[in-house]
């Protein structure tokens, strides 16, 4: 592990990151209301002498999470002032699709086969699931915790075996199991 760290010229808000295999670029997405979402990589879209990023996709308002599909073709951004997430091209860096999620989704992953990818929809207390071949909603599940306690579903993880999704509730201080 090395303690030496370098910057890149961002935007002024960056928000979450992605980054999956060698070759394949970091994504990130800018915060800052902006609705640009910037791609991060090994020369292909940053100029690594300048340090700072010379491409921009653009995608709804807001871009908060950032899930990268297992094969690398599909980047999903969440839009939490959209409801929406949208899936962006790797290879051409255009967006390939926007798809209606619930509100104010911010966190986005895939199964390891890259068939079924997961949104979260902090406001309006869902996951939507989503056909990620076809970039399509499957479902809408309702995220039910405690009595008393916020269904704010904010940030997920699957189980190694892809079968149980675990959704952080934020402050509602518990863990969903769908």
């Amino acid at each position: 592990l090395s303690r030496s760290t370098a910057g890149l010229s961002s935007s002024n808000n960056p928000g979450g990151i992605n980054a999956a295999a060698p070759g394949v670029p970091v994504w990130g997405p800018d915060v800052s209301g902006s609705s640009a979402f910037e791609t991060w990589g090994p020369g292909e879209v940053v100029d690594l002498e300048a340090g700072k990023v010379i491409q921009k996709v653009p995608v709804g308002k807001e871009p908060e999470g950032v899930g990268l599909t297992p094969d690398g073709k599909h980047v999903y951004v969440t839009s939490e002032a959209d409801g929406a997430v949208t899936a962006v091209d790797t290879l051409k860096l255009t967006a390939a699709e926007k798809i209606d999620t619930g509100q104010r989704p911010r966190a986005v992953l895939f199964t390891r086969d890259g068939k079924l990818g997961f949104v979260t929809n902090e406001a309006s207390g869902t996951v939507t699931v989503l056909d990620a071949a076809v970039h399509r909603v499957i479902a809408h599940v309702a995220v039910t915790l405690s009595a008393g306690l916020p269904q704010r579903p904010m940030g997920a993880v699957l189980s190694p075996d892809d079968k149980k999704l675990f959704v952080s509730s934020g402050r509602g201080g518990a863990v969903a199991v769908i």
